[in-house]
Order: C-alpha cells, then sequence, then structure tokens
C-alpha cells in the first residue's frame, strides 16, 4: 500500500508518527569502548544506556543506536542465510564541522583513523573517519553560501560569515589592532569626516561587535558543550577583537580634541570601547565554562 503523505508533503508510512529525531543503528564490536568513542571525539551524550550490550548516543536529532555482535538483541541474529551482521560497509552518518581542517588535526593526534584524506564534493570539504568498530562517519564542512552562484546574504549572515573568517583567522584581528594603534594619534588629530578623524574610531567599533557575535556564539556552545568544538577558539577571538576595540576607542578617547558632533570620532570610540568591552567579557565567560569538565551524563 502506498504511504501516505503528511502536511508538509513527504511520504509517510501508514501509521506511523512525526518524530522529531532520527535514529541509526551502528553494529559495533564492543558497545562501552564505541560509546567512549563518540562521547570523547565526537561530543556524543549517551540517550540510553544498557551496556555492555547495547547504547544510544545522541546529538541534536540524531539518536546513533550501538548495538554489539552478540548477546540476545535481534541486532546480533544471523540471516536465514547463515549471514551474521558486523560493522563496515560505506553507509555512513555524517556529521558537521566548522573547520574540517583543525579537526582532522586534532582526531589523528588522538590516533584515530581515517579512511581517507579530505576531499572536495559539490557542497563542500569531507573525510571519513572510522570508529573503533570500523564503522564510518563522514565529518563535513559546507562552503559558504556566497561561493555559490545565485545565493545571497542576509546582513546577519554577511557578519557571521565575517566573523568566521576572524575566528578562523585570529592572527588577522592581531594584524588589524597593529593597524588600527597605528593609526589612532593621527586619526584623532584629523578634522571631520568619516574619512579622517572618524574613520578609525568606527572600524574599531565594527572590530568590536564582531567580538560581541563571536562571545554570544562561544557562550551558547560552551554552554551545550554540544559538538566537537565547544567555543573556545570563538572565544579568543572574541577577546582578542574586543581588546582591540577597547584600546583603539581609549587611545582615540584620549587623543582626540573637541567634544561630540565636532567630527572627531570621539562618539564613535567611547561606543568603541562599550562593544569592545562587552566582546571581551562574553569571551572570559566562555572561556571560562569551556575549562569547566563536562557533568557526567544521566542514564
Amino acid at each position: 500500500m502506498a504511504g501516505s503523505m503528511s502536511p508538509a508533503g513527504s511520504a509517510q508510512l501508514p501509521g506511523a508518527q512525526a518524530e522529531a529525531t532520527v535514529t541509526v543503528r551502528y553494529i559495533v564490536k564492543d558497545v562501552p569502548e564505541s560509546v567512549n568513542f563518540y562521547q570523547k571525539y565526537l561530543g556524543l551524550a549517551i540517550a540510553l544506556d544498557a551496556r555492555p550490550g547495547f547504547a544510544v548516543v545522541a546529538r541534536g536529532p540524531l539518536r546513533l543506536a550501538l548495538s554489539g555482535m552478540t548477546g540476545q538483541g535481534g541486532s546480533a541474529r544471523a540471516m536465514p542465510d547463515g549471514r551474521r551482521p558486523e560493522p563496515g560497509g560505506w553507509n555512513r552518518i555524517q556529521i558537521s564541522v566548522g573547520d574540517l581542517t583543525r579537526e582532522v588535526a586534532r582526531l589523528r593526534a588522538a590516533g584515530l583513523h581515517f579512511r581517507n584524506d579530505i576531499v572536495k564534493g559539490n557542497g563542500g570539504l569531507q573525510i571519513l573517519l572510522d570508529d573503533p568498530s570500523g564503522n564510518p562517519i563522514e565529518l563535513f564542512q559546507a562552503f559558504e553560501a556566497q561561493r555559490f552562484p545565485g545565493t545571497t546574504l542576509s546582513p546577519e549572515g554577511a557578519c557571521m560569515s565575517v566573523s568566521g573568517r576572524l575566528r578562523a583567522n585570529t592572527g588577522i584581528l592581531v594584524m588589524v589592532g597593529v593597524c588600527l594603534l597605528g593609526a589612532t594619534p593621527a586619526s584623532a588629530a584629523n578634522g571631520t569626516g568619516i574619512g579622517s578623524g572618524r574613520l578609525v574610531p568606527t572600524i574599531a567599533a565594527v572590530v568590536g561587535l564582531i567580538g560581541v557575535v563571536l562571545g554570544g556564539q562561544a557562550l551558547a556552545r560552551a554552554a551545550s558543550r554540544i559538538g566537537i568544538d565547544n567555543g573556545r577558539r570563538r572565544a579568543i577571538a572574541a577577546a582578542v577583537a574586543g581588546l582591540i576595540s577597547v584600546v583603539v576607542g581609549g587611545l582615540h578617547s584620549a587623543n582626540t580634541a573637541g567634544g561630540f558632533g565636532t567630527g572627531n570620532g570621539l562618539a564613535g570610540a567611547i561606543v568603541a570601547m562599550v562593544v569592545g568591552l562587552s566582546g571581551m567579557v562574553l569571551g572570559g565567560l566562555a572561556l571560562a565554562r569551556s575549562r569547566r569538565p563536562a557533568a557526567p551524563p544521566h542514564h
């Protein structure tokens, strides 16, 4: 009988109910070892614990059922033709990461086994990681939207894209800070107009705003502790961006002549100090949270 259609237009099996999660089963050689692998390296949490024969680990809408090769469970029983379930194959789960090169380096340093090197596909970069039983996990980094013809970024998306690049290249922030510091005395002494006295504090305020965005992202990831990256790199970048904004805004305020409304960038400098301080606070809080050991999962 043909499956019915849900209100959203997707096919649905007769009698099935819509679920907010999807469950994938992996056959594994050692359930406790596999649970430790997915918890320690990929950020999944225990959703059901029936070790040593069975467990379910979860991340977001994904529930990964880990079934042992032996025992009384149905997944361990032989097929009518005598074949027995075993790990391996090529069908796999996919986990998205923000910086695939960094994650591969981290996991290789931990001694984990990859089937291949990073390859470039139609939608992004990918690589296959083996779990302890030889089941594949695809680590995937999507290409940015602006690299595809016909796609556009909203202002929020553009800000996130810029912050993502700066997060991945904290050294760029340092160079921006050095340039701004060098230009601050001359900028403060100039006259009116965005091209003179207002330029440096305006740029500093934008850098501080990016620091606030990064700090908020880092704090959210550190609080959830879900995923491979707990936000530590974002937190560091947020603190650096905030510090640059505060220092440049402070120096500009100290060196500028005149008050508000004279075009010397005093208001922009104050804004830069405020948003920069906010970015530093958010980054510091996220760093503090990322250093705390994760609480043991409740069974």
